[in-house]
Order: C-alpha cells, then sequence, then structure tokens
C-alpha cells in the first residue's frame, strides 16, 4: 500500500481515472482512501481537482449524483 509521500496526489488521481475511466467524486474519493488511508482529505482532493482542470488534463462537470469528473488526456 502506497502512502502520501510515496505517490503524489495528482499522479494517483490520473492513475485512478486511467484505470476506471469517468467517476463520481465521491468514488474518486474511495479509491483514493483505498491508496492513502486516512491520510487524504477532501480538501485536498478538491484542491487538486482543480489544478488538474485548470491543466487541461480532466474535466469536472456536475451531475444529478454529484461531480463527475473524467480523463481529458
Amino acid at each position: 500500500m502506497a502512502t502520501k509521500f510515496s505517490i503524489p496526489l495528482h499522479v494517483a488521481v490520473l492513475e485512478v481515472l486511467r484505470r476506471r475511466g469517468q467517476l463520481r467524486e465521491d468514488e474518486l474519493y474511495e479509491e483514493l482512501r483505498k491508496i492513502y488511508g486516512d491520510t487524504v482529505s477532501r480538501r485536498e482532493l478538491l484542491k487538486t481537482l482543480m489544478s488538474l482542470e485548470l491543466e487541461g488534463l480532466i474535466q469536472v462537470r456536475s451531475s444529478e449524483k454529484g461531480r463527475l469528473i473524467t480523463l481529458l488526456r
């Protein structure tokens, strides 16, 4: 199991999206908790998602069931 210090959060987010494709924010958060345990917070995830979206790597859209995250590249 990886720790917060061995894999940067943005790399883990991109890897999960590569494997799973499109995910809701809560599903992505649960996948990341499998990697990081309690050391990852929703606040950290939201900051990372915003950075990745500004870089043009992901798209975050609102849906009826919550935010939907899609890998673009």
